[in-house]
């Protein structure tokens, strides 16, 4: 079975496809100098197995070793991430993609110290300048001020999703008007 490959070319910072082909590229499908990303490489495509005595070989994507592919050949996972707010200040919290993914759903949970005046935002960033639009430029915002209180927990998966390329970061970012550091858990559910 030949298979299309994606992957991300750091070089050329752009996602690139291969041709079809028998096994996972190794080098960028534009330039074999450039230097790619190996755990953005994803099956974007693949011809229908047309010669049962042809001999087939089994690969294991990065991502598949995290999660389970679902009828359309995605793999879906949840990731989490944890942090601690600290008292009276804003606190950035990231969680940097390493290959490209999908976001249809997260969630997070506040912990007993939070005040009911601190909120919270989530937001998709490109931390790195990775996409040209400067150093932490915001490219799409899931929560924009979400005011919380002790205990809080919010969740939500949807049927849509956007595709975040490598090297972006989710930021969730706490506001605390407290007088207590506050721990914050998030999870994301991902599919790549």
């Amino acid at each position: 079975m030949l298979k299309k490959y994606e992957l991300f070319c750091i070089t050329e910072s752009k996602t690139v496809q291969t041709d079809y082909r028998e096994n996972p590229p190794t080098v960028c499908p534009n330039n074999n100098e450039h230097t790619i990303d190996v755990e953005s490489i994803a099956v974007v495509a693949q011809t229908a197995e047309l010669d049962t005595n042809i001999k087939s070989s089994s690969i294991t994507l990065p991502s598949q070793e995290k999660g389970f592919q679902d009828l359309t050949g995605h793999n879906f996972f949840k990731k989490g991430i944890r942090g601690i707010a600290a008292a009276g200040q804003t606190t950035d919290i990231y969680l940097k993609f390493t290959a490209n993914m999908y976001l249809p759903g997260g969630g997070y949970k506040i912990g007993t110290t939070a005040n009911s005046s601190d909120y919270i935002g989530v937001q998709i960033v490109d931390k790195d300048n990775i996409l040209g639009y400067g150093p932490g430029a915001v490219l799409g915002t899931f929560i924009d001020t979400d005011y919380t209180w002790p205990g809080r927990e919010w969740e939500v998966l949807t049927g849509d999703a956007k595709m975040i390329p490598v090297g972006i970061y989710l930021r969730m970012r706490y506001v605390s008007t407290g007088t207590e550091d506050v721990e914050i858990i998030g999870w994301y559910s991902m599919r790549t």
